[in-house]
């Protein structure tokens, strides 16, 4: 288990440099999902670094893309997405600051602080979202 965490940590990483990538320390404000979407509401600890908005407060919706993400499964799956929701989720009910990641466009903005995801996934440094292909 350790080594697959290993490599995991390691894919993330490379994505990051190869692709641009970040994250931010939030504090889950609120939470929900069912099998197809979930819905989060963050509250930015420090300073968003997404785009140049400024937002304090960011809400996020989406889903787990399974057509896109199929060639990435050591990277992302139904079965990650699950678990990064549940991270979120234990975090929020903890009142505990996470951080909140991208990898390349891993967010698309579709309002003032309201952002989509297509799928979630987590290591050491936290939760990270994924929307287009790397």
């Amino acid at each position: 288990m350790s080594r697959l965490l290993i490599t995991v940590f390691f894919i993330v990483l490379s994505f990051q440099v190869y692709s641009g990538g970040s994250y931010f320390p939030v504090k889950i404000v609120e939470i929900g999902n069912n099998e197809d979407e979930f819905k989060l509401v963050a509250e930015v600890v420090g300073i968003f670094n997404y785009d140049s908005s400024g937002c304090k407060a960011i809400t996020i919706t989406g889903n787990y893309d399974a057509e896109k993400w199929k060639s990435y499964v050591n990277l992302i799956s139904l079965n990650i997405h699950l678990e990064s929701l549940h991270i979120l989720e234990q975090t929020s009910q903890s009142q505990r600051t996470i951080n909140f990641g991208y990898i390349g466009a891993g967010l698309k903005k579709y309002g003032e602080c309201v952002y989509k995801s297509k799928g979630l996934f987590h290591s050491e440094q936290g939760v990270f979202s994924i929307y287009t292909r790397i």
